[in-house]
């Protein structure tokens, strides 16, 4: 999306316009009598300039839309009640989160008077609509509407920017949002605030697109509270060859214990990746892994097992596995029963 929409003219600029034109046009006929010598015509012609000038100026309605909600001030005691910080949203169908998202701010004046790094609560609008050029309707650009333009957002029932931003239009669109939390930073330009919208992250890591799908999550659910864990493996591995059969990954259950070390042996216990009660991985205290993987053992997971080939320059096979657990027994075996089960990318 570029970043003016269309432009919109109106009948009071246009008339305008040709007033200050034809009373320009009247001032410098007068003013040839004036230099033929014919000085009262001098009065005519400074009140044809004068006119002119005074149309010119008042082309466009400088107010721009209606004053009382352009200037709509921000309620520091309402505020005061809630955070310091935070403009009350409200509690139904909002947004908020910790990734800043571009907005273009057409209408400076409607955020003028919130405060640096102030949070505060914008509307989304959904429908295509006029919104004033910084204070001025008849320099006003229609935008929004979705479809690559983006959503309009308003602040106190005043249009001031655009998300252009697709995919965070989707998430807007996918969880039925009806406001967004905003903050400003920084200038754009001198008189002109950098807006940013606060949303959660739309885009996942390989990591976070594998837990997703391993334990069946939304498209736009957070994966961040999922205690999971992520090793690798070098060593050839006859058992978990036969369980991948040819395909490119495994999701299984398997169970984390510690492996005790022989006796008279000084060596810190081996951790043990089991399943069906045989050892599928090994792993030593050498290993970076290995302290969080102690920290889960007795406890059942479900596992991802992928064979992969390293970049070390001899494409050497390895297998990477992905671990997730669950915080409590319940909810770990109603995840182990809904998900659990050899998984394939066929």
């Amino acid at each position: 999306m570029g970043k003016h929409g269309t432009k919109k003219t109106t009948a009071q600029s246009v008339i305008m316009t040709v007033l200050s034109v034809l009373c320009y046009t009247a001032g410098a006929f007068c003013a040839l009598f004036v230099f033929v010598g014919a000085w009262p015509m001098l009065i005519f012609t400074a009140f044809f300039i004068f006119i002119g000038m005074f149309a010119y100026k008042h082309r466009f309605d400088k107010r721009g839309g209606d004053p009382a909600v352009s200037r709509t001030p921000v309620d520091g005691s309402t505020v005061q009640r809630k955070s310091p910080d935070t403009i009350p949203a409200p509690a139904e169908s909002h947004v908020a989160g910790t990734v800043e998202y571009l907005v273009y701010n057409y209408n400076e004046p409607v955020v003028a008077n919130i405060p640096r790094d102030r949070i505060f609560t914008a509307e989304i609008i959904r429908r295509r609509m006029n919104v004033p050029f910084h204070g001025n309707r008849d320099l006003g650009y229609v935008l929004g509407g979705g479809n690559g333009n983006g959503y309009v957002l308003s602040y106190n029932g005043a249009p001031f920017g655009v998300i252009p931003n697709d995919r965070l239009c989707a998430y807007l669109d996918d969880v039925h949002a009806r406001t967004i939390s905003c903050v400003w930073h920084e200038w754009y330009e001198p008189t002109i605030k950098s807006i940013k919208a606060l949303a959660p992250s739309t885009r996942r890591s390989r990591s976070e697109r594998i837990i997703a799908s391993m334990i069946g999550a939304g498209k736009w659910d957070s994966v961040d509270d999922v205690d999971s864990i992520k090793a690798s493996d070098y060593k050839p591995n006859a058992m978990a060859d036969s369980l991948l059969s040819g395909r490119g990954f495994i999701d299984i259950e398997v169970s984390l214990d510690m492996i005790p070390t022989p006796k008279g042996s000084y060596a810190k216990p081996h951790v043990g990746i089991f399943h069906d009660g045989a050892a599928l991985f090994e792993f030593d205290a050498r290993k970076m892994v290995y302290g969080e993987l102690v920290r889960h053992a007795g406890q059942n997971a479900l596992a991802r097992v992928e064979k992969k080939l390293s970049n070390d320059g001899n494409g050497s096979p390895y297998y990477s596995i992905m671990l997730v657990f669950q915080s409590d027994t319940s909810s770990q075996a109603r995840l182990l029963q809904s998900h659990v089960g050899i998984a394939d990318n066929r």
